[in-house]
């Protein structure tokens, strides 16, 4: 098997062990507090061969993208449809959205990404947050803390002790692709594996899941291209 170290996550809450292959393919192992390291080392050499597997698979866990140089013209994602950015003489704000084309002063294309960047991470704080609350209010659980942070390859995770992390990058889908990865953490809250119990849970809150996760994988390298 390829040498990757995995991360290893203990947690009070767990009573299986459960492997999960990022789509950075970092190996993460979910496990019982006090789990012994012979213990663990054991689950990885018996389930090498399925660790391989999802290792290699080039579709789920692509190569990622390299960045594009935004120019006017370019296009910017936001809630699953496609904005063009174009540039004006002289603006009241660095970047304007008026529900269909980005404008940004065309003095300040040079710092393109970082303003787009910066307004969509303001729109995910808007968008997001609120519907955190309205599933969790949905599924009766509570948690300690919201992030948005920009994961890497991951869209989502619950910790052990009840955080919730969201990829910022999100913002950039339809709203159904946030909602899932949203259900899809909170319902860790209520089952830390993914059993079919766990998928139950899910499938109550949003019915048509499959249909995001559908999305994501196809078009989930888009929402890391902007740097």
């Amino acid at each position: 098997m390829s040498s990757f170290a995995p991360e290893i996550k203990y947690s009070n809450r767990r009573r299986t062990i459960g492997l999960t292959v990022e789509r950075d393919r970092q190996l993460v192992v979910h496990v019982p507090a006090g789990t012994s390291d012979d213990t663990i080392q054991a689950i990885l050499h018996q389930k090498r061969h399925w660790i391989q597997e999802k290792l290699d698979h080039p579709q789920k866990y692509p190569v990622a993208p390299t960045t594009p140089v935004m120019r006017p013209g370019s296009s910017i994602y936001f809630l699953g449809r496609t904005h063009l950015l174009q540039t004006a003489p002289e603006l009241a704000a660095p970047l304007y959205f008026d529900g269909h084309t980005f404008t940004l002063g065309a003095a300040l294309m040079p710092k393109a990404s970082a303003l787009v960047q910066t307004w969509l991470r303001r729109q995910a704080q808007t968008v997001m947050l609120p519907r955190v609350e309205r599933f969790a209010k949905s599924l009766g659980v509570s948690y300690q803390r919201i992030q948005l942070l920009d994961l890497k390859y991951r869209w989502g995770s619950c910790t052990a002790n009840a955080a919730l992390l969201f990829n910022w990058r999100l913002i950039q889908s339809p709203s159904t692709v946030i909602d899932y990865i949203i259900v899809h953490e909170l319902a860790h809250l209520l089952i830390n594996d993914h059993s079919p119990a766990f998928w139950n849970v899910v499938a109550v809150q949003l019915p048509l899941y499959e249909r995001a996760k559908t999305w994501l994988r196809e078009h989930g390298a888009i929402l890391e291209e902007l740097g």
